[in-house]
Parts: C-alpha cells; sequence; structure tokens
C-alpha cells in the first residue's frame, strides 16, 4: 500500500485520521457547527462567554449566524433562510449540518449547548 492507493478496508482498520496525520493531511472539514444568536439575547452572550473561556482552537468552527431582531439594520436573507430551512425560531440554537447542509443534530438553549460542545467537537472530529 503505497501512495493514495489505500483501499477502504485499510482505512477502517486503521482509522482515517491516523492515516491523514501519517500522511501529513488534513481531514476535510465536513461538518457545520452553526450558531443562531442575538446580540439582544442573554442565554447567547453567556454561551459566547462559556465557548470563548474554553480557550480551544475548535470554536473557530463555529459560524455565528445573527437573527437581531431590535437592530436597525435587517436581518440577511440568508440568515432567515438558514433558520426556516432548520426551523429556527428562537435563540441561542446551535444545529449540526453535514457538508451538504443535513440536518445532523440541533441543541436548543445555553445549557444543552454548553453541556455538550466539547462532546460534539469530538464526536464530529473537530
Amino acid at each position: 500500500m503505497t501512495g493514495d492507493n489505500v483501499t477502504n478496508d485499510f482505512l477502517d482498520n486503521l482509522g482515517a485520521n491516523q492515516y491523514l496525520k501519517m500522511h501529513n493531511k488534513e481531514r476535510p472539514k465536513m461538518t457545520k457547527f452553526l450558531m443562531f444568536t442575538k446580540e439582544s439575547c442573554g442565554p447567547c452572550g453567556l454561551v459566547k462567554r462559556y465557548i470563548g473561556a474554553l480557550e480551544d482552537s475548535r470554536e473557530s468552527v463555529i459560524e455565528e449566524i445573527y437573527l437581531e431582531d431590535v437592530s436597525d439594520v435587517p436581518i440577511p436573507e440568508e440568515n432567515l433562510s438558514l433558520a426556516k430551512k432548520y426551523g429556527v425560531t428562537a435563540t441561542p440554537v446551535l444545529v449540526i449540518a453535514d457538508a451538504n447542509g443535513e440536518l445532523l443534530e440541533t441543541y436548543i438553549g445555553g445549557l444543552p449547548i454548553t453541556q455538550n460542545i466539547r462532546k460534539l467537537w469530538e464526536k464530529y472530529d473537530v
């Protein structure tokens, strides 16, 4: 087995992460972490501070989607479309989606998000 002609069986036995590390390759970032938030949302601020306090480089995978409704600036149409697609009606909400945008998991509220974020990073190999 040489080069990139590695069989799926070998990857299954060795583990894709170990193979990629051995060959100095990065795993493609396939999983999306979308945090629906508002500046005026108290629990949203707590979630942001908690994740920031973790001082974990993986926090950079979280894309914040602002749904501010008390600002003079209208909510971007793209943000509204994403909220509609994933059924987001309140904040904070963490949506985990695959590379194609298919919903994998949803966490609603500050406590479920903060209790599970590190486990989710591990689960989705971030």
